[in-house]
């Protein structure tokens, strides 16, 4: 079952954000509000789905639910990429024959391209997806009808909430809760690019006052091919070094330059992922297709 007839108002129309609210009734919810913001000078859109749930359960399947945020993406022939833990799987064309192909979970955004034109979008309080259409329901998933290929389309679902399963906690949901996405639209698809989203979406720049005056902060370091992330930068257990954890988004090797702002390693060290018992490195720092690679780095000022 689908939303009810929506109310849409305007909530923002000022020169900085501009704000709808749509408001409709929902399956199992006292009432459902979506409110879809731009922001000037910003590519994106930002969207906050909020629900009253109402708890629904029961023991019989009449009372079996699952709650679905819909995106139906006009991308004709589209292909969806998934950002998983370590790779960036398509259904089906990455997987083994026998893998989930009912749901996907997702680390920070699934994206929807043609060689024209797609949408990358970040799912943020809802790690699961289903694609192409609803593959996880109580029926399937109870009867063992596992799905052989992920079903075709573009319609992206965010799985957010289901009563199946009650085995040692309590079997429905209830009250205001709040999903957020984040959606870009771009040319064509450029992987860094849609990491950089999630990243700068999951881990968001926070603002502070600052007495007048105060020098401007810079990065203490920037990182060349700009398809190499750095996913963490901190001090080492000892103090006497920085750890910093690089991603290389592309799907082929690189070679890593690190510029320090004032200061040069020396020497670099790959280590494990805490920072110790490590190789040291001489020479441009290699890094193979989606590798993810921990560096100890010993500063000294630049001459």
């Amino acid at each position: 079952r689908y939303a009810g007839p929506a109310v849409v108002k305007i909530i923002e129309r000022g020169p900085l954000v501009a704000s709808l609210e749509v408001s409709s009734r929902a399956p199992g919810c006292r009432w459902l509000r979506r409110r879809v913001s731009v922001v000037y000078g910003l590519k994106r859109v930002y969207i906050t789905d909020t629900l009253d749930k109402l708890p629904v359960y029961g023991l019989s399947a009449a009372y079996d639910e699952a709650v679905h945020i819909g995106f139906p993406l006009n991308v004709p022939a589209g292909v969806i990429r998934l950002d998983m833990p370590w790779a960036v799987v398509r259904p089906d064309a990455d997987q083994l024959p026998w893998a989930n192909k009912n749901y996907f979970p997702v680390n920070h955004w699934f994206d929807v391209s043609n060689a024209s034109f797609g949408v990358t979008c970040t799912t943020l309080d809802a790690p699961l997806l289903e694609v192409g259409g609803i593959g996880a329901n109580y029926q399937m998933l109870h009867t063992g009808n596992w799905l052989v290929h992920a079903m075709p389309g573009q319609t992206v679902y965010s799985y957010v909430m289901n009563n199946y399963w009650h085995t040692n906690y309590r079997p429905y949901q209830q009250g205001i809760v709040a999903f957020h996405y984040v959606l870009r639209p771009h040319r064509a698809f450029h992987q860094a690019a849609a990491e950089r989203l999630g990243m700068d979406v999951a881990d968001p720049l926070i603002a502070v006052t600052v007495p007048t005056g105060t020098p401007a902060v810079q990065a203490p370091l920037a990182v060349a091919p700009r398809s190499v992330l750095v996913s963490a930068l901190y001090s080492s257990r000892d103090g006497k070094a920085w750890i910093v954890r690089l991603f290389n988004t592309a799907r082929r090797a690189r070679a890593v330059l690190l510029h320090w702002r004032n200061a040069m390693a020396c020497p670099v060290v790959a280590t494990d992922p805490f920072g110790d018992h490590g190789r040291a490195i001489h020479g441009p720092i290699r890094m193979a297709p989606l590798q993810i690679l921990t560096l100890r780095c010993l500063l000294r000022p630049k001459n």
